[in-house]
This record gives structure tokens, sequence and C-alpha cells, in this order.
């Protein structure tokens, strides 16, 4: 590749919260064609690419950061609009977070209610609440951490997101089938299970992660 035909570009990236994520992004910009080197920063969120304008496009190196899950702010010819379109997805993105952070707070509030209060009241108490109070916050809090491990799967790939997916899809399932059969096999005893505990860590990540 010659190097007189060679162009470097530094464009922001963003939904990175990890420096996982970053080798991650480094990893799949160096094997697209026609780029000769990459560095991903995940400290500044930023990435320099050198490649050859002739081989790839723009196009391509925001393809292959979003095969991960992130987005790739790529320079381009409008660049006031482009920051005015970024800046208001941005303040739509954290206003949905907050959201988000906001309801999950309160199931999960609820549920360690129920799980560490002798006092609580019995319906907070029931394993069936506690149960339908879990899953959204497994499954609508934690999404993003799904959507991330499984497109790093994708790649052959892993990042902190796959270890926080194992863990606590492990506790749940693992607390929801041990439910069921209980209460399936002996319906007036309800089991002891780990149903309390990815919610507490799921809203403890999603909370760090987007400070």
């Amino acid at each position: 590749m010659s190097t007189s035909k060679l162009k470097t570009i530094n464009f922001k990236i963003s939904l990175m919260h990890c420096a996982s994520c970053a080798s991650n992004c480094e990893r799949v910009l160096k094997k697209t064609p026609g780029v000769a080197s990459a560095q991903v920063s995940y400290a500044s969120e930023e990435a320099v690419v050198t490649f050859d304008p002739h081989r790839t496009q723009l196009e391509f190196l925001s393809q292959a950061v979003s095969s991960l899950g992130y987005t790739a702010h790529l320079p381009t010819s409008e660049s006031a609009d482009s920051h005015h379109a970024h800046g208001h997805n941005d303040l739509t993105d954290l206003t949905w977070l907050k959201k988000q952070l906001i309801v999950g707070g309160i199931l999960t509030f609820i549920l360690l209610t129920g799980a560490m209060l002798p006092s609580a009241p019995s319906f907070i108490k029931d394993p069936r609440t506690m149960l339908l109070l879990a899953t959204p916050v497994q499954f609508w809090l934690g999404a993003r951490f799904y959507k991330s491990s499984f497109q790093a799967m994708r790649q052959g790939l892993t990042n902190m997101d796959t270890l926080i997916v194992l863990g606590t899809s492990v506790a749940y399932f693992y607390s929801l089938q041990w439910f069921c059969s209980k209460i399936i096999l002996c319906p007036k005893v309800y089991p002891t299970t780990y149903i309390s505990r990815p919610p507490r860590l799921l809203l403890f990540l999603f909370s760090l992660v987007n400070t």
C-alpha cells in the first residue's frame, strides 16, 4: 500500500464504556480493507484511522464500528449540521437513559424491599411479584448489555458486557427454573432464589457506564 495515497482522519465513537470496547473497535477497523492503521482511545472516545481512500470509504469505517453496536461520528462536508444533529441525538439518548434509570431504580427498590425487609407487605415478598419486578430490569434495562454482547460475539470477540450478561443471566434463569419447578411440584413452598441479585447489579452497572 503506497503511503502517498493514504489519508488519516480523526472521529468520535460513542457508546463505548470499557477499554475492551475500544480494543474491539480497533480490531474491526484494522480488518477493514484499505485500512493501514487504526488506534482507538477509550478515554477520549476518539479513533485515528489511516486508510487508502481508493480502496475504502468512510461508510465502510462507520459500518465496521456499527457492527459492534457503537456509533462512529465521521466528519462530513456539512460539519455544522452534523454537529447539531449529533448534539440533538445525544440529548435524546440522555433523556431516554434517565427514564430507564428512574424506572429501573423504582423496580429494584421495591424488589429489595421484599427481599430484605421482614416487615414488607406479603405481596411484595411473594416470589411471583419479585419475578415480575426483576424481568423488565433484566431485559429492558439490560437490553444494551445484551445487544453489545451479542454483536461482539458475532465478530468472534468478547467485552465487559459479555461478563455482565453471563453473570446476570445465569442468576436470573436459575432462579426462574427453580421457581417454576417448585411452584409446579410444591405450590405452597416458595424456593430461595437469587432473583434480586441481577437487578441490583444491572442497575449499578447501568448507572456507572452512563455517568
